[in-house]
């Protein structure tokens, strides 16, 4: 997997995103993360169902995971770390 650069990332139409983060295909979605602006993705993940959120959130690799933390408000990224601590119980 190329290394995550949001300099090098381009804007991508947040439906786009949107539809490929509800697949949940984990190679679609690792294509999304690489490709697509943080901020894009971010707006799109934004709009998923609770439940889809998590079940995206569990197929991520921590490197995507970190990245994606970068980009998100504080109160979403206690909402994450919540999520993750939950699935170590």
């Amino acid at each position: 997997m190329a290394e995550l650069d949001s300099k090098n990332q381009k804007p991508v139409d947040v439906e786009t995103i949107l539809k490929g983060l509800e697949s949940q295909s984990v190679e679609r979605i690792m294509s999304i993360a690489e490709e697509a602006h943080p901020g894009d993705v971010e707006q799109a993940f934004e709009r998923l169902d609770e439940s889809i959120r998590e079940e995206v959130i569990a197929l991520l690799t921590p490197q995507v995971l970190q990245e994606a933390v970068r980009e998100l408000d504080s109160d979403d990224v206690v909402k994450v770390n919540v999520y993750l601590t939950d699935m170590d119980d």
